[in-house]
């Protein structure tokens, strides 16, 4: 099976011009990307970028979902589903689409999720059912020890336990 995760930036930010994933600056981020990176390929969703590479250098993104309009939400939100759709169905390198995404951003996409299981592609929805950063920190921590093989002993690693 092979999986994709996408992650969403923070609003905390290094700045100046760097590879996305050097880009922002907070706990949560590092977490999730540190999971993401357990998975065989992994993008980044931005308000202001849409979807891309955590290769890709950016500046400061300094726009929030409360920044748009109801219309400008709903279209950023479709050229979001329209490049994972392409990246997941058109191009069918991935079985599991793993979503390392904040609540809000979740609920943006909503429609998606669907979508994708009717094609026969695993939605991995685990951290967003975690509420609190604390309580998804700790998940975090847990699913990239399973995925990088640093579990403590008899902690099963095979993937059988719903994550990539």
């Amino acid at each position: 099976m092979r999986s994709l995760a996408i992650v969403n930036g923070s609003e905390e930010q290094r700045g100046g011009w760097r590879p996305a994933r050097e880009q922002y600056n907070s706990a949560q981020f590092d977490m999730k990307t540190a999971y993401a990176e357990t998975c065989d390929d992994w993008r980044l969703i931005s308000e202001k970028h849409v979807l891309f590479s955590p290769n890709a250098r950016i500046g400061p993104d300094e726009i929030t979902l409360d920044d748009f309009t109801p219309v400008e939400r709903s279209e950023w939100a479709r050229q979001i589903r329209v490049e994972i759709k392409r990246l997941v169905l058109d191009d069918g390198e991935y079985d599991e689409l793993v979503v390392l995404l904040d609540a809000e951003f979740v609920r943006c996409l909503a429609p998606l999720w669907d979508k994708l299981e009717q094609c026969d592609i695993r939605v991995n929805l685990e951290l967003t059912e975690r509420s609190g950063s604390d309580e998804q920190q700790k998940w975090l921590r847990q699913a990239t020890d399973r995925h990088s093989g640093t579990s403590p002993k008899g902690t099963d690693t095979n993937g059988e336990d719903g994550v990539c």
